[in-house]
């Protein structure tokens, strides 16, 4: 189900966007599922597909949407900057809670590695992207 769900957002995101941020973000989803696959084998030793980092990373992005969703619940005029303004400890300790658990959902590893891998490829995910920002 997860595969039909990620097939599904690639299509509506590839007709909704111009062709060159359709190119540049599968640029990126390759070199971040590449970065989680590699963040794995380094830090666990075990070997996981690219299928499975790819699975993971959607399913954290998700979790991460429904976070700030949740956060923002009960509020008519919903914007991320008021949600970002609501706590600075709350927001990025859900936002992370969030990501640990789309990474322990998705990835056959303890719940400690998958925060440690977590929190390494939060960091990557975003060299990656500012790394593609400047390109463009």
């Amino acid at each position: 189900m997860h595969i039909v769900l990620i097939i599904l957002g690639i299509v509506w995101f590839a007709f909704l966007a111009p062709p060159k941020v359709v190119a540049i973000t599968a640029v990126g989803c390759f070199l971040i599922a590449a970065s989680v696959k590699t963040i794995v084998s380094t830090t666990t030793g075990m070997q996981v597909s690219y299928l499975s980092s790819i699975k993971a990373v959607f399913l954290s992005t998700f979790l991460v949407f429904i976070a700030l969703l949740m956060l923002a619940g009960g509020f008519t005029h919903f914007t991320f900057a008021f949600v970002l303004a609501l706590n600075p400890v709350v927001v990025p300790a859900s936002l992370l809670g969030a990501y640990i658990l789309g990474f322990d959902l998705c990835l056959p590893i303890s719940f400690g590695a998958s925060a440690l891998v977590a929190f390494l490829s939060t960091i990557a995910s975003v060299a990656i992207i500012y790394g593609l920002k400047v390109i463009v």
